[in-house]
């Protein structure tokens, strides 16, 4: 009987008739019909879909224990086969690593490195990056801590000025690290679980006190967020700050940046590629 890692070998060398062909040789015909029907249905058995989370097959098997996913079937020797749509509701939850990904960095280590990775003005808190990078502040305090000592992050005074000057400290990547330099390409290829999209579901009210300066000219305490968004939107694009850049991406969703630059002839041409690019950022 044709069990998974052979499914998964005829998968990768072939499909459609030649599949069939090269089990045939070795198995009866109706069942390399049967793993051939799978095959084009896009159905993935639980080894393939932890390959592609970056996870372990005992975790797809407690997801399916949970009532998370159902498979869509149970095949030849007991394999568990899922769809696409059950692959996308485990990565919105989970998140993904790349394939490739070091050992010995762990996985709440490599979510914390991609939410930094998008904050390159960095965040304040345990609780800010656990809540970037979908984790608890406890599992994200440990994994930032793991990453400092590896001299991956590190926790740096940063001068805002917010009503007054101040100091604030922010955990940061260490971009001039040799570590972070070889396993920043990998890091961009991280997919971070969906519910790191919530954070805007609370997005503050009102501009604040700290990019005043961008709005001398109009009352800020009377602009709100969300009925004066594309006023907000088009007035941090044509300055050069990078705090307010940074709260921008932080606060509205990319296709809410695109509607603003989309409606506005006064925004400049050579800002619209840059519009473009915090945009796919806050995406």
């Amino acid at each position: 009987m044709l069990g998974p890692r052979e499914f998964v070998s005829y998968r990768a060398q072939a499909s459609g008739s030649r599949v069939i062909s090269s089990c045939a040789r070795s198995r009866s015909r109706a069942q390399a019909a049967e793993w051939y029907h799978y095959i084009m249905d896009g159905l993935r058995t639980a080894a393939e879909l932890a390959g592609r989370l970056g996870t372990s097959v005992p975790r797809v098997h407690r997801a399916v224990a949970d009532g998370i996913v159902t498979p869509a079937a149970s095949a030849l020797g007991g394999a568990l086969l899922f769809t696409p749509e059950a692959e996308r509701e485990l990565l919105d939850r989970w998140g993904s690593l790349p394939t490739g990904w070091p050992d010995e960095i762990g996985r709440s280590e490599a979510f914390v490195l991609a939410a930094l990775r998008k904050r390159p003005r960095g965040l304040r808190s345990f609780r800010a990056v656990a809540t970037e990078a979908g984790l608890s502040p406890t599992t994200a305090g440990k994994a930032l801590e793991a990453l400092r000592r590896r001299g991956l992050v590190a926790l740096t005074l940063r001068r805002v000025v917010e009503g007054t000057v101040g100091e604030v400290a922010t955990w940061e990547i260490n971009w001039r690290s040799a570590d972070w330099a070889a396993l920043a390409s990998q890091v961009a290829k991280v997919v971070l679980p969906s519910r790191t999209g919530l954070r805007r579901d609370a997005r503050p009210t009102h501009v604040p006190v700290r990019l005043g300066h961008l709005f001398w000219d109009v009352n800020r305490e009377s602009l709100r967020v969300t009925r004066h968004r594309n006023f907000i939107i088009r007035r941090i694009l044509g300055a050069d700050d990078v705090e307010a850049w940074s709260w921008l991406m932080d606060t509205y969703h990319g296709d809410e940046i695109l509607q603003a630059v989309a409606s506005s002839r006064a925004i400049e041409a050579r800002r619209r590629p840059f519009a473009e690019a915090l945009a796919a950022a806050a995406a």
